[in-house]
């Protein structure tokens, strides 16, 4: 089960690094931020 853990650990950290996700992330969480503050935000 460890095994398994640290593999798991391995693909995540993998796909967190990559730059298109990265990007993704950047986009997503400053359109949040910006709705938010205009207190246009679900």
């Amino acid at each position: 089960m460890i095994d398994r853990m640290d593999r798991s650990a391995s693909i995540v950290t993998n796909f967190l690094n990559e730059d298109d996700f990265k990007r993704y992330l950047s986009e997503y969480l400053a359109r949040r931020i910006y709705e938010d503050l205009r207190g246009t935000g679900s």
